[in-house]
């Protein structure tokens, strides 16, 4: 039999940095600028002017699925920027090479960037800059790069294998595809990438991941609990 929690079950989420939540309490025309200038830099030092950019961001593993959209890329129009640090795994080697090796064998090696691991503020430009995060993850318990992306007004596509799946209400964040799937992926990868949050909204969805919101939540499981 497998383990079930019984009883009420209280959910407290991991919390992102506090310099996230300063990025979504800027203002609108703020974080209008910062999209518009990151994504200028991002095109001088990457050559992805007039492509829709798409960006898978974390530690190059198998479990972050990123093999899943290298597959799906030559049937969509956008260029992949793949950001993180390269492990090397038993039986497989370093995982940049395998993925690079799986980009020319697609035919898609001139359309994926990789960048390595990136300091934190370089990768909030990435997420700035993007048209869509990618989090095709077979499990994941809390992709913070979700959160991140929405403090900046970046949609995102992911799998319901991620933790903060389930606190995305409606579809004007983002996509979430329930089952892996190739065609849906692709199909919500392209419909996320049209997609314009509302800033408000993904300003009130990362304050739920805030420090002081999961502090609160901490504080008030304890009190249950006493």
């Amino acid at each position: 039999m497998g383990y079930r929690p019984r009883g009420v079950v209280t959910e407290v989420p991991d919390n992102v940095a506090a310099a996230v939540v300063a990025l979504a309490d800027a203002s609108v025309a703020a974080r209008r600028e910062k999209r518009e200038r990151s994504r200028r830099a991002v095109d001088r030092e990457f050559a992805t002017s007039g492509a829709p950019l798409a960006l898978a961001l974390g530690r190059l593993h198998p479990v972050k699925g990123f093999d899943r959209v290298i597959d799906l890329l030559p049937a969509l129009p956008h260029r992949l920027i793949v950001a993180g640090p390269s492990l090397t795994m038993r039986g497989r080697g370093d995982m940049a090479t395998v993925l690079r090796t799986q980009a020319i064998e697609r035919g898609v090696a001139d359309r994926v960037i990789f960048t390595g691991q990136v300091p934190r503020e370089k990768s909030y430009e990435l997420l700035a800059a993007a048209d869509v995060l990618v989090v095709p993850s077979h499990c994941e318990g809390m992709p913070k790069t979700a959160v991140e992306a929405a403090a900046l007004g970046t949609p995102m596509v992911l799998t319901d294998t991620c933790g903060v799946a389930a606190a995305l209400r409606g579809e004007t964040l983002g996509r979430v595809v329930k089952n892996w799937e190739p065609s849906e992926f692709a199909a919500a990868l392209e419909a996320a990438t049209a997609l314009r949050p509302d800033l408000e909204e993904a300003r009130v969805f990362v304050q739920r991941f805030s420090p002081k919101t999961v502090a609160l939540d901490i504080h008030r499981l304890i009190e249950k609990m006493g």
